[in-house]
C-alpha cells in the first residue's frame, strides 16, 4: 500500500512546499485556537506528528517556551527551518515507529490518520504515548459537507479525486465522521469534537490547495472512470473562479485526556 508521502504527495514533488503552505495558511489558526483551549501543561513535553512544514511545531515552541517540543515526519526535508532551542526534529513513521508509554503531555496530529489505513489502531497506539493527564488533539479531513454543495462540477471532481487518493492509501473516508468515539474507545476521558468548514471564494488559498491536490490524483480518477475530462476541467475551473463561493472540505477535530495517576 502506498504511503501518503511516497509518490502522490512526496516532499520532493514539484510544488509540494507551496501546496503545504496553502494548507497551513488555511488551517493553522483553527489548530492554534484548539490547542490554547485545551490548556496544555506549559512546561510539558509536546509531540507534533506528521509535522509537514513545521508551522504548528514552531508555533508550539514559541508559544510555550518552557515546553520541550518534538516534531516528526517520514521526511524531515521541510523541517530544516525549525531552529527553536526547545524544538527537536525526528524522522519518524508513526505506522512502524513508536515512543515509550507516558512520554508526552500534548500530542497533536493533523490530516495524518485520515490518509492511513486502520486509523483507529494507530490512534490507540498514539494515545498510549500520553503521560497521565496528557491531552491528544486529532484533526482530520472529512468530505461529508460536499454532499450539500450546489456546485455539481466541484462536488463530482472533489468526490472522484478523494476516492482515488483513498484507494491508493487504503484510507477510510468515513472514519473521521465517528469522532470522538475512537478516542473514547482508546480509553481517553473528557473527549469532545468539533469541526470547521472554511468558506471560500474561488482562487483563494484554500481552494487553490485543493485544486493543486486534485491535479495530482486526477489521472487515477479518470482511469477509474469516476469522472470525465470535461467534468474534471469544469470542477478545477470552479476552484479558481472568483464567482464561486462554497464551503471547503471539513476538518473534524477530536480531543481527549489520559487518566491522571492516583
Amino acid at each position: 500500500m502506498e504511503r501518503y508521502s511516497d509518490v502522490l504527495f512526496a516532499h520532493d514533488a514539484d510544488g509540494e512546499r507551496a501546496r503545504l503552505a496553502l494548507m497551513a495558511e488555511a488551517l493553522d489558526p483553527h489548530t492554534e485556537q484548539r490547542i490554547r483551549a485545551l490548556r496544555p501543561k506549559p512546561g510539558g513535553r509536546f509531540l507534533e506528528l506528521g509535522a509537514g512544514l513545521g508551522t504548528v511545531a514552531r508555533w508550539l515552541a514559541r508559544t510555550y517556551p518552557s515546553a520541550q517540543v518534538v516534531a516528526t515526519d517520514v521526511s524531515t526535508a521541510f523541517l530544516s527551518e525549525c531552529r527553536e532551542p526547545n524544538l527537536l526534529v525526528l524522522r519518524h513513521d508513526l505506522t512502524t515507529d513508536g515512543f515509550r508509554a507516558a512520554s508526552f503531555d500534548l500530542i497533536h496530529l493533523r490530516w495524518v490518520l485520515s490518509n492511513l489505513s486502520d486509523g483507529a489502531r494507530h490512534l490507540r497506539r498514539i494515545a498510549s504515548w500520553l503521560a497521565p493527564g496528557g491531552v491528544l488533539l486529532v484533526e482530520e479531513a472529512s468530505d461529508f459537507a460536499l454532499a450539500s454543495t450546489r456546485h455539481e462540477a466541484y462536488r463530482r471532481t472533489a468526490t472522484a479525486c478523494l476516492a482515488a487518493a483513498r484507494r491508493r492509501f487504503g484510507a477510510d473516508g468515513a472514519w473521521t465522521r465517528t469522532f470522538p468515539e475512537p478516542l473514547v474507545a482508546a480509553g481517553l476521558r473528557d473527549c469532545g469534537s468539533d469541526g470547521n468548514w472554511p468558506g471560500f471564494t474561488g482562487g483563494e488559498p484554500w481552494p487553490t490547495f485543493w485544486r493543486v491536490s486534485f491535479q495530482r490524483v486526477l489521472p487515477d480518477a479518470l482511469a477509474a472512470g469516476d469522472i470525465t475530462e470535461p467534468e474534471a476541467t469544469a470542477g478545477l475551473a470552479a476552484l479558481a473562479d472568483p464567482r464561486v463561493h462554497d464551503l471547503g472540505i471539513t476538518t473534524v477535530a477530536a480531543w481527549g485526556r489520559a487518566a491522571t495517576a492516583h
